[in-house]
């Protein structure tokens, strides 16, 4: 994908969510007064939306480029805007790459142009990761765009087929605490910095070398 490709798609995506009625249910629930401007409920916005920015886009096209997934965990759904994004991205590569995404609210955006790709659960992170490893389901690259509780970090890193790769979204807050969960299980594990990738963004990554 090219940076207008991704700017199109990524609109689409989030002024379609913002228009639902899922997203305005959630936004009268959550802030009734419409008073907190750092959230996302001001419904003609593109810009606090808390959909990852295309920057952040172009990391992740980098990763997928390096490795070819075939399967992609994400944690964090919202939209669905990466999860799309991320099925073009390997859509260069592999005849038909799957994201298996999980968010505990539902306004996941249901397009039917991604059909069969991606797999969306309702529910924490923990339940998702658990239901794969039943499945017996294995995964090449993952994105973690949400706070990783009790046994994620152990689960998620089981799922790899071959050598861990992760992204890490929002690297100075949840993005931190999440890698410092995973290399507790997985010391050996290389960190990259958002400045070893593009300092804009605010993507850090986990890879076995």
């Amino acid at each position: 994908m090219n940076r207008e490709q991704m700017v199109e798609l990524r609109e689409r995506i989030v002024l379609a969510g913002k228009a639902s009625k899922k997203f305005l249910r959630l936004a009268e629930r959550l802030d009734p007064e419409h008073r907190n401007e750092k959230k996302y409920w001001i419904t003609d916005d593109t810009i606090k939306t808390g959909a990852t920015a295309v920057v952040d886009w172009e990391v992740l096209q980098g990763l997928i480029d390096k490795r070819k997934p075939e399967v992609i965990v994400e944690l964090g759904t919202w939209f669905g805007t990466s999860a799309y994004a991320m099925v073009n991205m390997a859509c260069a590569h592999v005849f038909h790459p799957i994201v298996h995404t999980c968010d505990w609210h539902d306004v996941f955006l249901c397009d039917r142009q991604y059909a069969g790709h991606v797999r969306f659960y309702n529910e924490r992170s923990t339940r998702m990761l658990k239901a794969l490893h039943v499945a017996g389901q294995r995964c090449d690259f993952a994105f973690v765009d949400a706070r990783m509780k009790g046994d994620d970090a152990q689960l998620l890193c089981k799922l790899f087929r071959g050598k861990i790769l992760i992204a890490f979204h929002d690297y100075n807050t949840k993005g931190g605490d999440n890698i410092a969960k995973v290399r507790k299980i997985k010391p050996d594990l290389r960190l990259l910095k958002p400045q070893a990738l593009n300092p804009e963004s605010s993507i850090a990554v986990l890879e076995e070398v």
